[in-house]
This record gives structure tokens, C-alpha cells and sequence, in this order.
């Protein structure tokens, strides 16, 4: 069902339990902190297919804290492990941080040390922004293998919430009425599918497009619809419509088909298959709580959603040896022997050279003729007469001799 998603851990309440679930689900990525260095490292060593990003928190003023070297070389030792290094988060896109970014990505290549960097929160880039952004995405279209271009991407209230005007939604969340194909090339997803601007900016640029990752993905409060969201009925208990948990009465009226857990899985399985195409993974916020009970209504890992992600077929970035499959053979259909009777055909007379068979009668042995000739002749005609005398005892019939002279 799910294909690209993994997890976004502010904190790991069962270490033994989160193994469990990454080696059940593979998921192609997964993000950690760096309080948390040693265990992502195991994670690594275990699924060594898997993305494992390390966050150094607090870091949305990374580029004050460091210089591109700095970082680069501070954080040397999670690259040796195989990490990728995540730049900075939700810094905005002045100027400074933008070309902070550039440099440490041009760094990276210099240095071959992967990293998910820029970050910047759902919403805030916009197509005035893309021309700044260029020297980094043309860089990172050519390092693919050192560079992935983060965002922070999320729905508000129903998976296609950024694709029609408010006064449009409600009749638009029913999932027969998502947008697919070519419907869906002539609306623009600005919040989960707002990549699409990138890309299209590249494509038009002549830019090799860059690899694309969702840092922060799910449900949260979106501003620009704030109106309509605000709304809709919010589960007891919150303050406010924003992550996933929030929204469970209201999704139990839209979709009583599913559980709430399941409508999650289908909005994504949804994104994934239609808005999400050129995302490489998509990493669900969030994964454990760190005690701030602003995350409690977007974490996943205390419900069915990661149930749901542990029962499903799931595809890793190098999928596990199936175990092997023995296709049907083509036959006759098996027929079960039942004992019936056997109706025993009586041979039909056998026709000798030079040899007169009369109509037998018993008794047992009859002598037929007296014959002459020479000695392959006579064993000709013996043999021939051994196998009609076989199936004559079979049947209770003369057996027939011959006399040599």
C-alpha cells in the first residue's frame, strides 16, 4: 500500500519495539536525533538499505552556529557511519541561508558526504524563491547520490487540501472525486504535491531534476485555509485542528467505510500513487513524543496506522530475496483410482506362417503341426507362440505347441 513512507523519531519510547517495526516494514528512510547517534547507527548496520538521516537539534540557525566547513567536519564521524547529515530545519529562504546551503552542498561533493539539506517548512517556498534556489538545484541534480533536497509537506484536514478553494472541499473529499490524471495535471497541489513547482521550474530550466525527499509529512493546521479547517469537528480533547488526531470525528463522518487509522493509510496511498511521484520518501511527523503535547495529535507509532504499515507488502530500496514461488503445472487434472471391474478382452487369433491354427478347445496343450525348416524359422515361430500362449493361460484358453521335425 505504502511505498515511500518511513519515520520521522523525535523520540523512541521502545527501542526493542522500533527495531521490530523497521525490520517488519523496511521502510526506505528514517530520521533520528542525534541524542539518539548510537541506536540510528545500529539502525544503519542492520537495514544497511535504508536511508538513516541524523539531526543535529536545535538547528534552524545552523548557519549561524556554523561555518559549510565546520558542519561538514564537526559532524565527520556520523558520515563514516553511514548517516546522512541533515543540514538545518525550517530556517527560512533569505539569502544567507539559501547560499549557507549551497556551500555545504558544494562541500559534500568535495568531501562525499550525503546530505538531506535546506528543509524549509510546508508552504514557504514559492516560484519567486526558485531563481535563488538554481546553484543548488542544478548541484543537486547532478549529485544525486550526495544530495536530496528536503521539504516539509502537509495536508490540512483531507489529502487534497491545497488543490481546490475552501468553499470546494467539502465536496471534493469523497475519495471518487481526488483528482487523477489528467484532471490532476490541471490543478496544482500547493500543499502535499507543491514539489511539483520545482520540478516544473527545472524541467522548464533545463535542470536535471533533483532527488526530492519529504523530511515532514502528514496532517497539520494550513493558514490558507484556515477558515474551512477551522470548521470541521475537531476531536475532544484538542485544542485545536491540526494533526491527525484531531481529525478522527471528522473523518469517522466523511469515510465510515474506514477506521480512522485507515483513512490515513488511503490518503497517503492516494498521495503516493498521484502527488508524490518524483518524492523519493516521505517521512510521517512523527514517530514518539518528546514530552511537548503540541506533537501528541501527530504522532503515529502508539496507533493502528503503523499496524496497518506492518501488515502491508512493503518495498524497500533493495527488497528482501521472496521466498520462492512454484508456479502450477500444467496437466491433466489428478484423477483418484477407484477399483472397478476389469473387463478382459479375449486377443485376437494370431496369424502364423505355415501354420494352420484350428479353433481351440481345450484340454490344456494341443499339438498344432509338425514343422520344417530352418532354425531362425522354427525359433520365429516359437516366439511367436510363447506370446500367444501367455495370454491364452490369462484367459483360460488351449495353449498351442509345435513339433520339430
Amino acid at each position: 500500500m505504502l511505498t515511500k513512507s518511513g519515520f520521522n523519531v523525535i523520540d523512541i519510547p521502545d527501542k526493542g519495539e522500533m527495531m521490530r517495526t523497521l525490520g517488519q516494514i523496511r521502510p526506505p528512510a528514517a530520521l533520528f536525533y542525534s541524542d539518539e547517534t548510537a541506536f540510528a547507527t545500529q539502525v544503519k548496520q542492520t537495514f544497511p538499505e535504508m536511508e538513516v538521516i541524523i539531526r543535529f537539534w536545535p538547528d534552524d540557525e545552523a548557519h549561524k552556529q556554523y561555518t559549510p566547513q565546520q558542519f561538514l567536519s564537526v559532524h565527520a564521524a556520523e558520515s563514516r557511519r553511514g548517516l546522512v547529515l541533515y543540514t538545518n530545519n525550517e530556517s527560512g529562504l533569505g539569502d544567507e541561508v539559501i547560499n549557507w546551503n549551497i556551500e555545504v552542498a558544494q562541500k559534500a561533493v568535495e568531501f562525499g558526504r550525503s546530505i538531506v539539506c535546506l528543509n524549509p517548512s510546508a508552504g514557504s517556498y514559492d516560484l519567486a524563491d526558485l531563481p535563488r534556489l538554481r546553484p543548488l538545484l542544478e548541484l543537486a541534480g547532478l549529485n544525486p547520490h550526495i544530495i536530496t533536497l528536503g521539504l516539509h509537506a502537509y495536508a490540512g484536514g483531507v489529502i487534497v487540501s491545497g488543490m481546490f478553494k475552501p468553499e470546494d472541499l467539502d465536496a471534493n473529499v469523497s475519495p471518487l472525486k481526488w483528482p487523477k490524471g489528467k484532471p490532476l495535471d490541471d490543478l496544482f497541489p500547493f500543499h502535499i504535491g507543491r514539489q511539483r513547482m520545482i520540478t516544473g521550474y527545472c524541467q522548464r530550466n533545463g535542470i536535471k531534476l533533483p532527488r526530492i525527499a519529504y523530511t515532514e509529512t502528514g496532517f497539520d493546521w494550513t493558514s490558507d485555509i484556515s477558515k474551512w479547517l477551522g470548521s470541521r469537528i475537531r476531536t475532544p480533547g484538542y485544542d485545536s485542528i491540526d494533526g491527525w488526531k484531531s481529525l478522527v470525528e471528522q473523518w469517522k463522518i466523511w469515510w465510515p467505510q474506514w477506521t480512522p487509522e485507515m483513512a490515513y493509510i488511503k490518503q497517503f496511498q492516494y498521495a503516493e500513487e498521484h502527488l508524490m511521484k518524483d518524492v523519493v520518501w516521505a517521512l510521517h511527523y512523527c514517530y514518539g513524543t518528546d514530552g511537548n503535547p503540541r506533537w501528541l495529535p501527530f504522532r503515529v507509532d502508539n496507533s493502528k496506522i503503523v499496524t496497518y504499515m506492518e501488515g502491508q507488502p512493503q518495498m524497500d530500496i533493495t527488497p528482501p530475496v521472496p521466498a520462492p514461488v512454484i508456479p502450477p503445472v500444467a496437466s491433466p487434472p489428478i484423477v483418484i483410482a477407484v477399483p472397478v471391474p476389469v473387463e478382459v478382452v479375449t486377443p485376437a487369433p494370431v496369424v502364423m506362417p505355415t501354420v494352420e491354427i484350428p479353433t481351440p478347445k481345450p484340454p490344456t496343450s494341443k499339438l498344432v503341426a509338425s514343422v520344417e525348416g530352418t532354425e531362425a524359422t522354427v525359433n520365429a515361430l516359437k516366439a511367436i507362440l510363447d506370446g500367444y500362449n501367455a495370454l491364452a493361460k490369462l484367459n483360460n484358453l488351449p495353449v498351442l505347441t509345435i513339433q520339430v521335425q
